[in-house]
């Protein structure tokens, strides 16, 4: 938690909180959509009923879409900055 917490006043971007909450984010927007979908059943009926039925899991996947496309940017991020600091390991060795 302490390096969570050090990440959030990293002003030069060089470490990434996304990954490290994106799951508790993801469990908050779970939790708020089914929420709503519960307001929508009770205050209109059984075809409140069927749009929940409908509406709730489908939320839920674009939901976990949505966060997995964060998630995997943040990787690619990441991994391409592993990527050029070994070319530049390499080059600067090759200049030895």
């Amino acid at each position: 938690m302490d390096k969570t917490f050090r990440q959030l006043f990293d002003m030069k971007f060089e470490t990434y909180i996304t990954p490290a909450i994106a799951g508790i984010f993801m469990i908050i927007s779970y939790a708020i959509v089914a929420v709503a979908w519960l307001g929508v059943v009770v205050g209109s009926g059984i075809e409140g009923l069927i749009a929940a039925v409908i509406g709730l899991p489908l939320s839920m996947v674009f939901i976990r879409m949505w966060f997995e496309g964060l998630v995997s940017l943040i990787k690619t991020a990441e991994a391409s900055t592993k990527l050029v600091k070994l070319k530049e390991e390499e080059l600067k060795k090759s200049q030895e």
